[in-house]
């Protein structure tokens, strides 16, 4: 069985103490009761004073600090869905290359939906092919959902929006976990979900979620919509589990923050005991973190004491595109 010659090797995260509960949470939205009882979210973290920029660089400090070899970063990667620092064209990756003074790195920002972290690191893969043997890539995300017209809870359907950042590194040596393999799927039809097209001149309306997939929907049923999903996580699975490699194998999967019934209606069917094994209890607990869902999961299942070395995790990912990204680890540490 073929497996990819990078690991993990480190992974942090920073999540706000401060939280919204679900009861707090209704007080202050008493329109959206229904919906965030039936979503299934226990609590929203809220940043109340650090940047998505400064919560990038306070969990990277943190990352470097506990990587156990000597790795030269040739690329650092900064995924985001919403604004940072309310500018247009600033680019946080060049802000954190220049924080670690690593001049030598390539920095890329990138925003592609929710999925931004995931695919980076099939990016940075392919990327560090062409490095030496020391090369390693540090991924991280962030975002803070304050500052726009974009409202955490009522700008979506499905989700509810809390504020973190991730990161992690990836190198050829030995780490915290051996990345078996990692693909990618995506469906551009789906691109229209995040479109508002009937006002090109009002900036607060494109962060209305709920406005472009209304107009989505008017072209495309939710029963299309659902059927899309689920073809490409089928098509995405089977390109996982190939050469040997079996699903019964896997301990825990990690899906994205979603809500109770988008996770059982299009993700959880689609893998081998998918809701049974399922990390998403701690989702509940922060909202959807926009690029940093899977990292900061991965790091708090660690911590959990629910995995062991030896054990194999999926990790799937997916975002505004559409895309989706399914990587399958085993931990080493």
């Amino acid at each position: 069985m073929n497996e990819s010659k990078y690991s993990i090797i480190s992974l942090g995260k920073y999540i706000p103490e401060n939280k919204l509960t679900l009861k707090e949470l209704i007080k202050n939205y008493p329109d959206e009761r229904e919906r965030l009882e039936k979503y299934g979210y226990n609590s929203i973290s809220v940043e109340q004073s650090l940047s998505s920029s400064a919560m990038a660089l306070n969990v990277v400090n943190k990352v470097l600090e506990t990587k156990s070899t000597q790795l030269n970063l040739s690329l650092i990667v900064y995924a985001c869905i919403h604004h940072q620092e309310n500018t247009g064209l600033w680019c946080p990756a060049s802000y954190i290359q220049k924080e670690l003074k690593e001049t030598t790195a390539l920095p890329m920002s990138i925003r592609q939906g929710c999925n931004g972290a995931m695919m980076s690191i099939q990016l940075s893969m392919g990327y560090l092919d062409s490095c030496d043997k020391q090369s390693g890539s540090l991924i991280v995300a962030s975002d803070k959902f304050s500052g726009t017209s974009f409202d955490r809870v009522t700008s979506d359907y499905g989700i509810v929006y809390g504020d973190g950042a991730s990161a992690l590194i990836i190198g050829k040596d030995k780490g915290i976990a051996k990345i078996i393999v990692i693909e990618t799927v995506s469906d551009p039809v789906l691109n229209e979900l995040h479109l508002n097209k009937s006002d090109t001149t009002n900036n607060d309306s494109h962060w209305d979620t709920r406005k472009s997939k209304k107009n989505f929907l008017s072209q495309y049923s939710e029963d299309e919509l659902k059927k899309r999903t689920r073809e490409a996580l089928n098509t995405l699975k089977n390109r996982i589990f190939l050469e040997g490699r079996s699903e019964n194998d896997v301990v825990k999967i990690i899906f994205p923050h979603l809500s109770k019934e988008l996770l059982e209606n299009n993700y959880y069917p689609i893998f081998h005991n998918g809701k049974n094994k399922s990390f998403n209890e701690y989702g509940e607990t922060t909202g959807h973190l926009g690029s940093s869902d899977q990292f900061a999961s991965f790091h708090e299942l660690l911590m959990s004491g629910l995995v062991v070395a030896g054990d194999i995790v999926l990790l799937i990912g997916a975002g505004a595109g559409f895309s989706w990204t399914g990587m399958l680890v085993r931990i080493e540490q």
